[in-house]
């Protein structure tokens, strides 16, 4: 599988906005008051990396990909850079205080589109030592990982294609206690000339368990989008039934799954999203919205925040009705919601206010605020 078709846009799209989705990083003082101070230079949401209890880390790009970690002291310490980065497509997952993630380098993004010539790295930053390195590449696989973890293990999902163009995904398992791959799931095929196979659209990881979401492709053009969960030997736990919000959902290629517990979030490369409940290997939509993104955390054993990108509106569970209810946040001088971090008890919320001129710069907030509250604030 030396020479590649590459033709997954939805690739291509997920890289582009990560480096043009704008937002500005701020210090916060260490009283963690609703103050801030811009000290960043404009740069893209999705490079958002991690929120700690002391501080978040975030890179910048350029021909390289620079890692910083900003403290809530206002302290600010580079962790290293990548050279040659060509894109990330923003899924990291925490191992014993160790950050890891996928890059794609190459001498260019054309050079990875046009020429098939890149090679997928796994990175690690250290959180105890403030220190970025390389663990793992190889050039095989198809850009684009998704990365998750249980326990020790790596999880990501890989895809390889033929030079007659069928695609092959599957899961991969890597063992970060001694630095190989241990084991590999069941290789599902999609005929990429007839459209017709299994291909593994996305996974993730909740618990012990990884789920797939698998679309059955049929020669008389229907199909039939499922979720496998998995223990880590690939023993199948449970199949769950999407047919409620597939037609919702799968209008475009699904870039991001979450499963936490009975709740399932999914995003597509329409921005399309849909938070559901998970009951008796069926899935009920609860909250489908346009915009819909989830809070980054990997520290947290709460619920996650969900919030609509561009708007005053969030998500927040309700422990007494068991489900999310909707929130708007008292957002002051027309900002509106960026992005939203967040650690065990408290959240980082970005705000931002749409230029009035093609050429006037982007306002921008970075607040601090702990979860119980952020209902109550009035930001900025």
């Amino acid at each position: 599988m030396k020479k590649r078709k590459l033709v997954l846009c939805c690739i291509f799209a997920a890289a582009l906005l990560c480096v043009l989705s704008i937002i500005a990083f701020s210090a916060l003082n260490k009283d963690k008051k609703i103050t801030t101070e811009t000290i960043r230079p404009t740069i893209s949401a999705g490079c958002y990396s991690i929120m700690l209890e002391d501080s978040y880390i975030f890179f910048t790009t350029d021909s390289s990909a620079t890692f910083y970690r900003q403290y809530f002291d206002g302290r600010m310490i580079s962790l290293g850079s990548i050279d040659d980065f060509a894109f990330n497509l923003g899924f990291h997952t925490l191992i014993d205080q160790k950050l890891y993630f996928y890059i794609t380098t190459a001498d260019s993004i054309e050079a990875v589109f046009e020429n098939n010539s890149f090679v997928n790295r796994i990175y690690c930053i250290d959180i105890d030592k403030n220190l970025l390195r390389e663990i793992y590449f190889e050039s095989e696989c198809l850009p684009g990982a998704i990365i998750s973890s249980i326990d020790n293990y790596l999880i990501s999902r890989q895809s390889q294609r033929s030079e007659d163009n069928f695609l092959y995904t599957y899961i991969e398992i890597y063992d970060t206690s001694i630095n190989q791959i241990v084991k590999t799931s069941e290789v599902f095929t999609l005929n990429d000339n007839t459209n017709v196979g299994t291909y593994m659209m996305n996974m993730c990881c909740d618990g012990n368990y990884i789920y797939a979401l698998l679309d059955e492709r049929y020669e008389d053009g229907s199909n039939s989008p499922f979720i496998v969960k998995y223990d880590t030997n690939f023993e199948i736990q449970e199949v769950i039934n999407i047919d409620s919000i597939a037609e919702y959902i799968l209008t475009a290629r699904v870039g991001e799954m979450y499963i936490d517990d009975t709740f399932l979030f999914m995003r597509n490369y329409s921005a399309d999203a849909c938070v559901s409940r998970i009951e008796n290997g069926n899935v009920i939509p609860i909250i489908q919205e346009n915009g819909l993104r989830k809070s980054l955390q990997y520290t947290t054993g709460q619920r996650p925040i969900f919030y609509v990108f561009g708007s005053t509106r969030i998500y927040l569970f309700d422990e007494s009705k068991g489900s999310y209810v909707s929130h708007e946040l008292n957002l002051q001088n027309d900002y509106i919601i960026q992005s939203i971090m967040v650690n065990d008890h408290t959240a980082l919320v970005a705000l931002f206010v749409y230029p009035s001129a093609p050429d006037d710069d982007l306002d921008e907030r970075l607040i601090l605020v702990d979860v119980p509250d952020i209902t109550k604030r009035i930001f900025p």
